[in-house]
């Protein structure tokens, strides 16, 4: 059976750590509705200013941005 997409393993979560690595959130907002791009984009920024602050900080962000992602794909 395929990863489901709200698994660590799963296809929404690797777009968000390729576009969180490289920087390039359009990596992620394909994964979401369109009413849903506002919201991403934002949490998507947050979590890049977020990272900066150590490997801890880096872990809680990419979490929350993962959380936020999986939501907003499943809305």
């Amino acid at each position: 059976m395929p990863p489901h997409c709200d698994t660590r393993d799963g296809p929404v979560v690797k777009a968000a750590i390729k576009a969180l690595d490289t920087e390039n959130v359009n990596l992620i907002l394909i994964w979401v509705p369109k009413a849903a791009e506002k919201e991403l984009r934002e949490s998507f920024d947050r979590t890049l200013l977020a990272r900066r602050y150590g490997k801890e900080a880096k872990e809680v962000a990419d979490d929350w941005f993962f959380e936020t992602a999986i939501r907003l794909h499943r809305a």
